[in-house]
């Protein structure tokens, strides 16, 4: 789909804790293709552990498309 011009966001939600939220404001790399990029930067310092995340993606006109069930797991250190 075309998203050139929308706003996007990534909203993030703890599994086991409902008030652990944050959000990655995204930008539009290629909108005639539908890619977006989500910078992550200090938003997952000091967290780990499992989200639930969704995408909102809003069009000029003020449409509204919400991509829900995307899972993220967060770890503390990569293995070594």
């Amino acid at each position: 789909m075309d998203i050139t011009g929308c706003q996007l966001t990534l909203k993030v939600q703890a599994y086991n804790d409902l008030s652990d939220t944050f959000q990655i404001s995204g930008s539009v790399s290629v909108g005639s293709l539908g890619l977006a990029i989500f910078q992550v930067e200090n938003q997952i310092v000091g967290r780990s552990g499992e989200y639930y995340a969704e995408i909102e993606v809003e069009w000029p006109s003020g449409k509204v498309l919400t991509a829900p069930d995307i899972f993220i797991h967060i770890k503390k250190d990569l293995p070594r």
